[in-house]
């Protein structure tokens, strides 16, 4: 006999689960601080979900299942409190999902939310959106912000919701709660007529379409606190999506209400604790400042948001910044922080890392500077005009002419040590003209030559026959 549902959601309560799985083929499914956990009951059969969602159903909830094979809904019971329900089609088949809502929400320091955050639940006007993807917490953050405004501010609270996920009763505050669908048709038709309800502030749990934004900046124009959710992954992604609601010629006034009623954006993710108790959330954190207004009407380039909020004493924060600080607190491990890095370097800037570290981190290896292809007496004995290839030194010559030895030493640099011979007295011009052939004595002229000094007593050359071209080897004379 399959498990009544009320016993399956008192035992997740008891186990301190966030949400109950009911699949077909499979024995029901917990998640328990982020991970799934199977339970030792028997796996599932169609007629069992089946029976489990009609067991749940409200009326709206049904006709819509019927009608789109999708279904959300709210679900309570006074004993363990309530649940946000999903109902689905799969393979056929119905399966079911439900999330478990807190009665009793926690407060900002709870909740592990910066410090900075606290102001804005005092704000009077003004827009603030929290942002981030499914299952981050976005719920809870709004939840605990209208909870400390229904404790502490005589205000009236109107929220817009599908579903109801957190009951909020009156305490200093009144409170009213739409359900979409059930207690007014669309998000739309409810905000045209929310300014005639008298609110101070206004929850819009979804803000999707154009229409919705166009509501919600007028309301915050009109002097209301307005908190809005999106499923956008950071602020800048934010604020492009809402802005990409409208066509291009209808962006320049979108943009100076945004601009001017942007109270923040707080995005946030949830990452498992380093001791294994659960989630904490790490937080990006843009608010209003004469530079977001700027880059905002301008349309300057959307990555100046992450350097405005890098900015020192901003009391903004980039996610880097946030993972950074939990990973330095010891809330989460490295591991942990580094998957969940934009930039993969950040953590090699904080000193406290390698303490922490559960194993030894990879060091890259040192790679040594690559040798040079000349000496360091060349680089310096080099001409700065040119970069002469290197003069690869003839076989010796058991006797050299003179013409010869005088013609390589005028190929030597000027800084190394000259042969004992004397320097030549006439322009080094032809010798220069020698610098691209690799053997310079192969065509010698013979002007320079008649002008050295000699080192040993020779024939009177204009009496003698023309040179043969010189070989290398084996020439003693020119007979």
């Amino acid at each position: 006999m399959v498990t009544p549902l009320d016993e399956l959601l008192a035992k997740m309560v008891e186990v301190g689960a966030s949400d109950l799985h009911l699949k077909v083929g499979s024995p029901p499914v917990v998640r328990i601080a982020g991970d799934l956990h199977p339970t030792k009951l028997p796996a599932l059969l169609p007629d069992d979900t089946i029976t489990y969602a009609e067991s749940i159903f409200t009326p709206k909830a049904s006709a819509t299942f019927r009608a789109t094979s999708e279904a959300n809904f709210a679900y309570g019971r006074r004993e363990f409190g309530r649940f946000r329900v999903n109902v689905f089609r799969q393979r056929g088949s119905v399966g079911v999902v439900m999330r478990r809502v807190l009665h009793e929400l926690p407060t900002f320091e709870e909740l592990g939310l910066p410090p900075a955050l606290g102001h804005l639940r005092t704000a009077k006007s003004g827009l603030v959106i929290v942002a981030g993807p499914a299952s981050s917490g976005k719920t809870t953050t709004i939840a605990s912000m209208l909870d400390h405004i229904n404790r502490t501010r005589a205000v009236n609270i109107m929220t817009f919701e599908d579903p109801i996920e957190v009951v909020h009763t009156d305490q200093m505050a009144i409170v009213s709660q739409r359900e979409i669908g059930m207690d007014t048709e669309t998000y739309a038709t409810a905000l045209e007529n929310v300014l005639r309800q008298d609110p101070d502030v206004i929850l819009i749990d979804r803000m999707k379409d154009a229409a919705t934004v166009r509501a919600v900046l007028s309301a915050a124009e009109m002097g209301r606190l307005v908190f809005a959710c999106m499923s956008t992954v950071d602020a800048v992604e934010t604020v492009t999506r809402i802005l990409d609601f409208f066509p291009e010629h209808l962006q320049k006034p979108i943009r100076s209400q945004l601009a001017g009623q942007m109270l923040a954006v707080v995005c946030q993710r949830l990452l498992e604790r380093a001791d294994g108790q659960g989630m904490v959330p790490a937080v990006e954190y843009l608010q209003r400042s004469e530079d977001l207004s700027e880059v905002i009407v301008r349309a300057k380039r959307p990555s100046r948001l992450v350097e405005i909020m890098e900015q020192p004493g901003s009391n903004m924060q980039t996610y880097d910044q946030s993972i950074a600080g939990l990973y330095t607190s010891g809330l989460i491990s490295y591991e942990t922080a580094a998957a969940a890095l934009v930039d993969g370097d950040v953590l090699r800037r904080i000193p406290e890392a390698d303490a922490r570290l559960s194993e030894p981190a990879k060091v890259e290896p040192t790679i040594p500077e690559p040798v040079p292809m000349t000496s360091v007496a060349d680089e310096q004995d080099r001409e700065p005009e040119y970069e002469p290839e290197p003069v690869v030194e003839p076989e010796p010559i058991p006797e050299p002419v003179p013409m010869t030895s005088v013609a390589d030493e005028q190929d030597q640099e000027p800084e190394s040590e000259p042969e004992p011979v004397a320097e030549p007295e006439s322009e080094p011009e032809p010798v220069a003209e020698q610098e691209s052939e690799p053997e310079p004595v192969a065509e010698p002229e013979p002007e320079p030559v008649a002008e050295q000094e000699p080192v040993a007593p020779a024939p009177d050359l204009s009496t003698l026959p023309p040179p043969p071209a010189f070989t290398g080897v084996g020439i003693t004379s020119f007979d």
